[in-house]
Parts: structure tokens; C-alpha cells; sequence
């Protein structure tokens, strides 16, 4: 039995690689997804665009702190009257996005697409961008463009998003037109009563 033992010991030793090591997330149909060690708010960020990408809701999930809040942008809340928004938890946030992401085809996020404020310190920041997510789904890509305050935290020993607030959509930069929040399928969710 104790041969066996240092037998395992010497294999895990020389093949390489840690048993502590972070592990690349894979989806079903066996794409790697390479998420960053949440050790930077960009970083939480730049994780959480990739999620978007690959529709992969559990690496989302991981990047969302345990007290979470959701704020919507003026439009959004005038299109959806009456909705409780102060119940939009991490709870809630999890349940919406796997819905969303198990009901499209594809997206395509920037969530970075232009840098307006960021300013960290200690174990708190507020990073604000403008972001761009294009949703594939039936055949049609609906664009979304607006500008976001995302505050991050420190959650145990990880970085983690704790308030994503949609400010505003933006115009579409090829045709001026402008374009709604996320938040409208937030709200669409809602309405529909988290399902």
C-alpha cells in the first residue's frame, strides 16, 4: 500500500501539472473557455466577456459576488413599470442570465468597447464603460450599446462584480441610431416573471 502511495506521488509529480492548478472551464460540445485568475477587476471583467461569448453561464456565475445588486437605466424601468428591482439579487442575476444564455443562438459582447472612468483602491472599484453586446437568435441580431457603471469587490479572496448599473443606451456607431441597455432583457425577464 505504501509503494502504491509514492508510486501516485512520483506520477502527479513527473506528468506535470498541479492538482491546485486553475482548470480551463469546457463546455459540452467540448470548446475550452480561459478565464482569468480573479485576481484584478479587469481581469472579473474580461471573464465575464468571455462568458457572454461562449453563453457559458456558470463561468459567469462565478465572477458575481454573493451581495449583488442590479440597477436599470431610466428607459428600461419606463418600459417595464411596476417591477420590483430592488429584489434583483445575485439570485435573480444567476436566473436571468442562464435563461438568456440557454435562449440564443450566439452573442457577441465588447464589454470594454470605450474606457470612461476607472479608479480602484484596497479592496474596492468602479470601472465604467461603454459596452456593446450583439444577440444572435431565430435568424435576427438584436444590438444592445450603453454606458455602465460596474463596481467590483473583493468576495473572500477572489475579485467579484457586485453592482452592474446600466446608465444609459448609446448610438449605434455605424447608423447613429439609438440602441437600448441589456437591461431591456432584464426587464423582459422580469415581467415575464424571472422565467
Amino acid at each position: 500500500m505504501r509503494l502504491v502511495l509514492i508510486g501516485i506521488l512520483i506520477a502527479v509529480t513527473f506528468l506535470g501539472g498541479c492538482l491546485f492548478e486553475p482548470r480551463v472551464a469546457a463546455l459540452p460540445g467540448g470548446a475550452d473557455i480561459n478565464y482569468l485568475e480573479q485576481s484584478d477587476p479587469e481581469f472579473v471583467l474580461a471573464n465575464l466577456q468571455s462568458a457572454f461569448q461562449h453563453t457559458d453561464a456558470s463561468g459567469y456565475e462565478r465572477q458575481i459576488a454573493e451581495v449583488f445588486i442590479y440597477e436599470p437605466d431610466s428607459s428600461t424601468e419606463a418600459n417595464y413599470p411596476g417591477l420590483d428591482w430592488e429584489s434583483w439579487d445575485r439570485e435573480m442575476e444567476i436566473q436571468f442570465i442562464t435563461n438568456f444564455f440557454n435562449n440564443v443562438d450566439g452573442i457577441s459582447a465588447d464589454l470594454t468597447a470605450e474606457e470612461l472612468h476607472t479608479d480602484w483602491s484596497g479592496s474596492l472599484a468602479e470601472l465604467r464603460y461603454v459596452y456593446a453586446i450583439e444577440v444572435e437568435s431565430g435568424g435576427s441580431t438584436v444590438p444592445y450599446r450603453a454606458t455602465a457603471t460596474l463596481e467590483f469587490i473583493v468576495d473572500g479572496t477572489f475579485w467579484k462584480l457586485k453592482r452592474w448599473t446600466d446608465e444609459n443606451g448609446e448610438n449605434d456607431p455605424e447608423s447613429g441610431g439609438l440602441l437600448p441597455t441589456i437591461g431591456q432583457r432584464r426587464g423582459a425577464f422580469l415581467a415575464a416573471g424571472g422565467s
